[in-house]
């Protein structure tokens, strides 16, 4: 019964929608990313990623409505349904689906690259350096779990759950970013994203605002 009112949704949202437009490229990008065809036991890679863009467009903290509606159907209900937060961040923490995410936002990049114009293009002495800006945000906590900072004897940042995106200027679009659900500063996550063997901050010659 889950399964199906998830695909029935899933059907309403990208059924002959502009959001089903929207979404086109990721859905050609995860084409080429190497992935089992079921990562996760409730949402296929396809709907999760789909979900979450469509929380950025509505601007929500959390699809707080949707997740109860989908996941808690009866206040009773004995079984429940895999997921155990409804937060971005935290279902990213699947080493599993955050390396597809990463594919596909590589190659999104990469489609980008041919299509979009280079916003910085002739600017004297510049060249071809990578240019990117980053700078850290926080957003709410997950829907369903109380927050538990280390004044309570947990790790959750105060703030919430804080992200350093990082965007590549000449394109106008976000490359990577750095998710951490504990209480850390931000300097803090760039040194430790810039020990990841991928970082863009290890790229050379790059330029960092």
């Amino acid at each position: 019964m889950f399964l199906g009112r998830l695909k029935s949704l899933m059907h309403r949202l990208t059924d002959s929608t502009v959001f089903a437009d929207v979404f086109a490229p990721v859905e050609r990008a995860l084409t080429r990313v190497r992935t089992a065809s079921a990562i996760g036991r409730t949402l296929n890679m396809a709907d999760f990623i789909a979900l979450g863009v469509l929380r950025h467009l509505q601007g929500m903290t959390t699809l707080r409505e949707q997740v109860q509606a989908l996941w808690h159907p009866e206040a009773n209900a004995e079984a429940r349904l895999p997921l155990a937060r409804s937060t971005w961040s935290d279902a990213l923490a699947s080493s599993a689906r955050g390396a597809v995410l990463e594919g596909v936002v590589a190659a999104l990049v990469e489609d980008a690259k041919q299509i979009l114009p280079d916003r910085l293009a002739g600017i004297p002495g510049l060249g071809t350096r990578p240019v990117r800006a980053t700078d850290g945000t926080y957003f709410l906590e997950s829907a369903h779990y109380r927050r538990r900072t280390p004044a309570e004897g947990g790790q959750d940042n105060p703030k919430g759950h804080a992200a350093l995106p990082f965007f590549n200027l000449r394109l106008g679009m976000v490359e990577a970013v750095h998710i951490e659900t504990r209480s850390r500063h931000e300097v803090r996550m760039l040194r430790d994203y810039d020990q990841q063997p991928q970082a863009l901050t290890r790229a050379r010659r790059a330029l960092a605002v």
